[in-house]
């Protein structure tokens, strides 16, 4: 999902590619018919080429051949029918063409099968709240028994949720599903947000990636250790549209919306 919103935004990750999560996919009704939605490099919508597939299948009086090529290779039939006239001949087979056919649909439906791996973004969300944690915090958060925890959790190569859950974090991470943000301050489906927020004797971390995926984690139970005149809460607006990043306080976003709210 992070994918897509990144593709809609033209948002490039690390090696400078806009991601495409519906890169594979094949032709509604038609499983077998293969196809790859393209994009060219400023993440605009190239083509949807269909992917060169030879069926097989065994039928009564032998076995029956479909050819599915995208019109742009259509140059390469001719090989592709010597090689399977090639096998056949080899097995002391006859081959008859039977029909060629040639398509052309004006707007094509793609369906795509996803597998998500709901733990995995889960523990993603830990870690950046971690990292806003220590980057707020300092140094002497490293020695928070709240952030040997986090490392617990995130140090190693592969832990089941059940054995996360053991250390004991408190919190909720979630996919919002159209639901508003806990913070309806950042309530901004083109943000990336995360922050700490003072919650009594508690500091709180809070992550709200594009709307989408949104985590609020206590990272320390002694706020006073570390907090003593802070304004409620640090909060960081990636706003990405607009290529900006703004750290501010509680009290400055609260403001912001206010006058935004009374214009």
């Amino acid at each position: 999902m992070i994918e897509a919103k990144r593709m809609l935004l033209c948002l490039p990750g690390k090696s400078g590619k806009i991601p495409n999560p519906l890169e594979k996919g094949y032709i509604a009704g038609d499983p077998q018919h293969e196809v790859r939605y393209e994009f060219d490099s400023s993440g605009k919508p190239k083509r949807l080429y269909t992917v060169p597939k030879v069926i097989r299948e065994e039928i009564d009086t032998g076995e029956r051949i479909r050819i599915i090529l995208d019109k742009s290779d259509e140059n390469r039939l001719p090989i592709i029918l010597e090689k399977i006239a090639q096998r056949a001949k080899n097995k002391s087979l006859r081959m008859e063409l039977l029909s060629r056919k040639e398509v052309h649909v004006e707007h094509p439906t793609m369906e795509l099968n996803f597998t998500f791996n709901l733990w995995d973004w889960q523990r993603g969300l830990l870690k950046i709240v971690y990292e806003l944690a220590c980057m707020e915090l300092g140094p002497e958060y490293l020695e928070d028994p709240t952030a040997a925890k986090f490392r617990a959790i995130l140090r190693p190569e592969t832990l089941s949720r059940e054995q996360a859950l053991q250390q004991g974090l408190k919190g909720t991470i979630r996919i919002l599903g159209g639901e508003k943000p806990l913070l309806f301050l950042v309530d901004n489906p083109d943000w990336m947000v995360g922050g700490l927020l003072a919650t009594g004797r508690s500091i709180c971390g809070y992550v709200n990636l594009f709307n989408i995926f949104e985590g609020s984690i206590v990272v320390t139970v002694e706020r006073e250790k570390y907090w003593t005149c802070q304004d409620n809460g640090i909060i960081w607006v990636i706003d990405v549209p607009n290529k900006s990043a703004s750290r501010n306080t509680l009290m400055e976003l609260v403001r912001a919306f206010t006058a935004e709210s009374f214009e």
